[in-house]
């Protein structure tokens, strides 16, 4: 296990790697930061948050994010540092805040809330803000701390759970969401289940927070690796790198008499024989234009496009005069257009006129 950043987070969490820009992105919740390291450039940046940031999710604009702030989701541009408002969440609910939350199959951000009250009733919920930006509630029994939101590699199963229960639940997903069941149970007593991702085998990793390791569940809920730590408190894996074979882990030294020299920091460890899966970005239908639009430097030496795709000439030979004079006034007609869009596209040819006024 080796310490990639030695980042100081109170409360590191959801951590992601981007493949696009190969960087890594995660949050210090009570820090109020976004952090990103670049390990190619061995670089550290961050961006100081309007509101404390739960979670965060990529987009198909590699300089923008999907955030998950306290109290709301918002779009952030990493150039000019804006933060647009999506959606309020649960704004007449004045105990709770948004908290985990990761992008399904679809390219749907799914989340949930805490309740920070003392006592921490289980008055948390899940939603899913969906492609047209509208925010869906999920029918999911209310939670204290929602986390170790992940979906299964075939995206029909998702995981999650209460923090405060130690137990990992799941249920199907799709149109409609199925019966909740216990998937997995931590061991030993006291460990609380953190963030979780799903790798290419669909066994689950999970930060075991409290109990200095990551834990690995097959697809049946049986444990079938640990991971020691260097610290007490991980938060969040994930995979990453150009093979997606080394497992990033967040950690916190929030609540810590002692905190370990290193807690609070972002490690990482090669992974033999497992492969971690691309992470899913939100696809938003009302924004793909800003997304995908080409700069006009990229594309100033670009062919034109031509408006259709010009047929081949046929061998076939009607026999009407008639016939066969509309049909070569159509071609004629049809690279008359094309000419005028295009002057690559070639006149006519002298047997084409030949053909057109004196027949074959």
């Amino acid at each position: 296990m080796e310490l990639i950043v030695d980042a100081q987070n109170a409360l590191g969490e959801c951590i992601l790697w981007c493949e696009r820009s190969r960087r890594l992105w995660w949050t210090d919740i009570l820090g109020r930061k976004l952090w990103c390291n670049s390990p190619s450039a061995a670089a550290t940046r961050q961006w100081d948050m309007p509101e404390r940031l739960a979670s965060l999710a990529l987009t198909e604009h590699v300089d923008r994010l999907l955030l998950g702030l306290e109290s709301r989701l918002a779009w952030f541009d990493l150039d000019s540092h804006a933060v647009e408002t999506i959606v309020k969440v649960e704004p007449d609910v004045p105990d709770t805040r948004v908290n985990d939350g990761r992008c399904d199959r679809q390219g749907r951000f799914v989340f949930g809330t805490m309740n920070e009250a003392v006592g921490r009733a289980p008055i948390g919920q899940f939603y899913r803000l969906g492609h047209d930006l509208q925010l869906a509630h999920l029918p999911l029994a209310p939670v204290a701390i929602a986390k170790s939101i992940c979906f299964s590699r075939d995206g029909r199963t998702m995981y999650f759970c209460d923090s405060l229960l130690a137990t990992i639940r799941c249920r199907s997903y799709g149109k409609r969401i199925g019966n909740e069941r216990d998937f997995a149970r931590l061991l030993p007593a006291g460990a609380v289940p953190d963030g979780s991702v799903i790798d290419a085998n669909d066994h689950l990793w999970n930060a075991a927070w409290g109990a200095s390791r990551i834990v690995r569940s097959a697809p049946d809920g049986s444990i079938d690796c640990i991971i020691a730590m260097p610290v007490s408190q991980p938060t969040c894996p994930a995979f990453g790198g150009a093979a997606r074979d080394p497992l990033y882990i967040s950690s916190a030294y929030i609540d810590l008499l002692v905190p370990g020299r290193y807690a609070g920091g972002v490690f990482g460890t090669l992974i033999h024989h497992t492969v971690g899966l691309p992470e899913v970005r939100f696809r938003a239908a009302t924004n793909r234009s800003a997304y995908t639009s080409p700069s006009p430097e990229r594309n100033s030496h670009a062919r034109p496009s031509l408006p259709f795709r010009p047929r081949r000439q046929s061998r076939y030979r009607p026999r009407s005069g008639a016939a066969r004079a509309g049909r070569h006034h159509s071609q004629d007609q049809r690279h008359r257009h094309l000419r005028l869009r295009s002057p690559s596209v070639p006149r006519q040819s002298a047997w084409h006129e030949r053909r057109r006024h004196h027949g074959p």
